[in-house]
């Protein structure tokens, strides 16, 4: 299993994940910032590869068959990965370090933050984000746009005429959708992928990447995974005749 993002600029052949025990893998990675990646479980391939399930509202069409529905108000339901952790988190089933993911093909990346949780960024960055005119409201004024920099998701700024504000045209205040994540001090997570369910884990405790240690006939044997014996059992006469008895 590979860990593939931004922190090694997707490389298909880096980010190999150690397996810590049955269908786990597990990864240390240093973060200063919040980064895009997913899993995938072929070397130099993205033949399969599993991020988050996008964000879908969930509402019947009701106009179709119910006249009431032009007054009918209804919060939608959500699906998808990020309505799934929310309502784990709500309901005190999952920490703020746990989540799942999806091997849908239209499955986006998922983000990893340096705050080492499945978290991600309050605002969704927007790379392709243009300047666009903005309207004064209430207690606002160029002094306002001037200083104000960024308020909530959006960015705003004085309207300097540049090729890069054209898009704002004759506008003296502009604004866009923030199209940069957060960041701060780095800091090395343990990413943990289960294979088998498709949950996942982000956690400061780097032990849980660690390999367990296993006392093996007198020595201290390193393994990557729990070593398990069978129980032995008696055996029946015919399995101890010699073959061909």
């Amino acid at each position: 299993m590979y860990l593939r993002g931004e922190m090694n600029d997707w490389s298909l052949v880096e980010g190999a994940m150690e397996k810590v025990g049955h269908f786990t893998w597990a990864s240390n990675v240093s973060l200063s910032k919040y980064t895009k990646a997913k899993f995938a479980p072929y070397v130099g391939s993205w033949k399969k590869s599993y991020g988050t399930h996008p964000k879908r509202e969930l509402l019947y069409n009701l106009p179709s068959f119910d006249s009431r529905s032009t007054t009918f108000d209804v919060e939608p339901y959500l699906s998808g990965s990020e309505a799934s952790r929310q309502w784990m988190l709500s309901r005190g089933r999952w920490t703020e370090n746990e989540a799942v993911a999806s091997g849908a093909g239209f499955a986006q990346e998922l983000w990893l933050n340096h705050f080492c949780t499945t978290a991600a960024p309050r605002c969704i960055p927007d790379a392709d984000a243009e300047w666009e005119c903005h309207g004064f409201r209430t207690g606002e004024d160029q002094a306002w746009c001037r200083t104000v920099g960024v308020d909530g998701c959006t960015e705003y700024k004085e309207n300097d005429q540049s090729s890069e504000m054209s898009s704002c045209g004759s506008c003296s205040c502009c604004r866009r959708k923030v199209n940069f994540v957060e960041s701060g001090s780095n800091r090395t997570c343990c990413v943990l992928f289960n294979d088998l369910f498709l949950n996942y884990t982000v956690t400061s405790d780097l032990s849980r990447c660690a390999p367990e240690h296993v006392h093996v006939e007198g020595t201290t044997t390193t393994t990557t995974a729990p070593l398990r014996t069978c129980s032995p059992r008696p055996m029946t006469l015919e399995e101890s005749l010699p073959h061909g008895w």
